[in-house]
C-alpha cells in the first residue's frame, strides 16, 4: 500500500500514530467496492447488476466512503504495525481519533492512539543493600513439630469417668420454652474445648458421667448468642457416650509411619531439624528477595500505561472471585457489604496493581542481565520431586505437559527462580536480627 506514517510519543507510554494513504489507493478501494455492490444491486427500473454507478452514488455514496475508510484504515494499520518498532501492547486496543470520511481526489490522513510497552529505568541492583535475619532452630522447636506430627496419629476412643474439658460427648436433649417443646436432638456431638453448639451446653455437662440425665433452666444474653439474647429455656439431656483423644506414644514404629525414610525416633528428630532449617532458610531468603524487589520497584522511573494497570486490576479482581469459588454474584454481594462495587474495589487496588507491575518489570530487566536459559536438565530436576509425589515417572510427567502444551508454565517458573537467585546472589546482604523460629512462623 502506498502510504507514509510517523509516530509521536505522548504521556503515560502512549503513542500517536499518523498515517497518510495515497489518493490512488482510496480511489482503487472505492471503485472495487462500488463495482462489487453494482453486481448485486437491485433498484426499481433497472435490471439486477445494471444499475448505473451514478444512481448508486446518489443514494449511497456516504456509505461507500465509510466502508472504504474502514478497509483502508484496517489494511493500513496492519501494514504499519508490521513496520513500526512502537507496537501496541497486547491488551491495548488502538483508538481511532477524529474519524473523517475520505475524499476521492485527496490523500487520506487519519490518526490512531495506543499504549506501548513502557520505557523505564531502575537502580543498579548491584548498589542495593538489605539485611537478612537469622533463625536458630531450638530443641523446643523440634519437639513442637514432633508433637504436631504425632498428634496426626491421635485416635478417638471411649472414656470412662467424668466429662472433662477436652472430651467429645454424645448427648440427646430436648428444649422447652414456656413448657412447650421447641426442639429435640439425638446423638449430638459436643466438643468440650470448642464450645460451638448454639446452646453452649458444654458449660452445663462438665463433670457428668455416661448414662446420667439432667434437667435445668438457662437464660441467654447477647454475650452467649445474638439470636437467643433475652430468652429463657428449660433443658432435658442425657449423656449417651464420652470419648477422648488418645495421643500415641512416640516409638520407632510410629516414627516410620510419620516418615518412611526414618527408622528410629532419633532419625526422625534429625529429619525434622533439617526440614525446619531448610524451611527457615527458604523463608528468610524469600523475605530478603521481596525486600530487594521492593527497593528496586521504589527506584522505578517511567510511566505505566493505563491499559497495563487495568489489566492487573482485573487479574486481582478475578483472584478475589476465584478465592470464593468463582461465583461473581457472591463476590458482588460481599463487596456490597463493604459499600464497594466491582469498579470501586478495582480502583482500591490501583496502588497494589502499580507495585505488582513495577516488580514484574524489574524482574524482566534483571532477566536480561542474568541471561537465564532453561535446559532439559533444569526441567527434569524441577519436575522430579513433583512426579515422585504423584508416583508418576518423571519422563511421563514431562511428556504430559508437552502434549497439553503447558511445558512453558514449568519453564517460566524455572526461569523466574533463576532470575531471583541471580538477584539474591548479586546484592549486598547484611546480617539482620536474630529471631526465633516462632517469630518467623508468626510473621
Amino acid at each position: 500500500m502506498d502510504l507514509t506514517f510517523e509516530t509521536i510519543d505522548k504521556e503515560n507510554s502512549q503513542v500517536l500514530l499518523k498515517i497518510k494513504v495515497n489518493k490512488n489507493e482510496i480511489k482503487k478501494e472505492y471503485d472495487a467496492l462500488v463495482k462489487d455492490i453494482q453486481k448485486k444491486a437491485e433498484v426499481k427500473g433497472f435490471r439486477k447488476g445494471m444499475v448505473p454507478v451514478s444512481v448508486l452514488e446518489t443514494k449511497y455514496k456516504e456509505g461507500f466512503l465509510a466502508e472504504t475508510a474502514n478497509k483502508i484504515i484496517d489494511n493500513a494499520l496492519s501494514e504499519v504495525l508490521e513496520k513500526t518498532e512502537k507496537k501496541p501492547i497486547a491488551y491495548s486496543i488502538p483508538k481511532l481519533e477524529n474519524f473523517n470520511l475520505p475524499e476521492l481526489n485527496k490523500d487520506y490522513s487519519f490518526e490512531i492512539t495506543y499504549d506501548v510497552f513502557p520505557t523505564y529505568t531502575i537502580a543498579n541492583y548491584k548498589t542495593i543493600e538489605t539485611d537478612k535475619d537469622e533463625v536458630k532452630i531450638s530443641d523446643n522447636d523440634i519437639e513442637q513439630e514432633l508433637d504436631r506430627l504425632t498428634k496426626e496419629f491421635t485416635t478417638i476412643e471411649p472414656k470412662d469417668g467424668k466429662i472433662e474439658g477436652t472430651d467429645i460427648v454424645i448427648i440427646d436433649y430436648s428444649v422447652f420454652e414456656n413448657e412447650k417443646e421447641v426442639e429435640k436432638k439425638e446423638n449430638q456431638y459436643i466438643y468440650m474445648d470448642k464450645d460451638i453448639d448454639i446452646y453452649k451446653l458444654s458449660q452445663d455437662i462438665i463433670g457428668m458421667k455416661k448414662g446420667e440425665e439432667k434437667e435445668f433452666e438457662k437464660s441467654f444474653s447477647e454475650k452467649d448468642s445474638e439470636n437467643l439474647a433475652g430468652k429463657k429455656f428449660n433443658f432435658k439431656l442425657k449423656i449417651k457416650e464420652i470419648k477422648q483423644e488418645v495421643k500415641p506414644k512416640l516409638t520407632d514404629d510410629l516414627a516410620k509411619q510419620i516418615n518412611e525414610n526414618c527408622k528410629t525416633v532419633k532419625e526422625l528428630r534429625e529429619e525434622i531439624k533439617n526440614n525446619l532449617i531448610k524451611f527457615a532458610e527458604d523463608t528468610l531468603k524469600q523475605k530478603t528477595i521481596n525486600k530487594i524487589l521492593e527497593k528496586l520497584a521504589d527506584s522505578f522511573k517511567g510511566n505505566i500505561p493505563e491499559s497495563m494497570i487495568n489489566q492487573q486490576q482485573e487479574i486481582f479482581y478475578k483472584d478475589f472471585v476465584n478465592r470464593i469459588g468463582g461465583d461473581e454474584k457472591k463476590a458482588e454481594k460481599l463487596l456490597k457489604m463493604d459499600n464497594l462495587t466491582k469498579e470501586s474495589y478495582k480502583e482500591k487496588l490501583k496502588e497494589d496493581s502499580l507495585k505488582e507491575i513495577k516488580i514484574g518489570l524489574v524482574i524482566q530487566q534483571i532477566s536480561k542481565d542474568a541471561e537465564t536459559t532453561v535446559t532439559d536438565e533444569d526441567i527434569t530436576k524441577f519436575v522430579e520431586p513433583i512426579a515422585k509425589q504423584y508416583k508418576i515417572p518423571t519422563e511421563e510427567f514431562i511428556n504430559t505437559y508437552k502434549k497439553s502444551q503447558k511445558l512453558d508454565i514449568i519453564k517460566n517458573q524455572i526461569e523466574s527462580k533463576k532470575v531471583l537467585d541471580f538477584l539474591y546472589e548479586n546484592v549486598k546482604i547484611k546480617k539482620g536480627k536474630k529471631i526465633t523460629f516462632k517469630d518467623l512462623f508468626n510473621k
